[in-house]
């Protein structure tokens, strides 16, 4: 999938997640870890991440602008989350400046992964590891890093 219909996904998915009063889940693929990202990640975090796939749901998208978009977001030197900065994902992840393990998720205690880029402002994604078993696997078929949350800071 080329970059404009990456992006055409990821409006979607965002247009649904907003206005889906059934709280359904979908999700969009943003790409796989190869293998020099993979030894990064591994590298700076411990984790095998290798062939993964990253993936952006509509609950994420749903919690990010619940808790940091314009309207929301309220902590100094922070930027409202909008819907453009969703397709940044990619580069955010695949181009980090800064990989490292990031905090357990306070309800699920699943394991996740920090990444930071850049681009003109701070954008900072938390992605938690979802390993595949069991039932799952015939739903979701690979391991993933999923976007859990998002925030901008103003870059200083």
């Amino acid at each position: 999938m080329n970059l404009a219909e990456l992006a055409e996904h990821i409006n979607n998915l965002f247009d649904f997640a907003l206005n889906n009063p059934l709280n359904e889940l979908r999700m969009v693929d943003i790409g796989q870890i190869d293998v020099d990202l993979a030894q990064r990640i591994k590298q700076l975090t411990g984790y095998e991440t290798q062939d993964y796939i990253v993936s952006i749901d509509s609950f994420g998208i749903k919690h990010i602008m619940n808790g940091h978009s314009i309207s929301n977001e309220i902590l100094a030197n922070q930027i409202g989350v909008t819907k453009n900065d969703f397709l940044l994902l990619h580069q955010i992840v695949f181009n980090a400046d800064v990989v490292s393990k990031g905090l357990k998720s306070k309800k699920s205690q699943i394991e996740t992964i920090f990444f930071e880029k850049i681009i003109q402002n701070k954008y900072e994604a938390v992605l938690e590891i979802r390993i595949v078993s069991g039932k799952k696997k015939m739903l979701y078929k690979k391991n993933r890093l999923v976007l859990k949350t998002m925030y901008i800071k103003k870059a200083t």
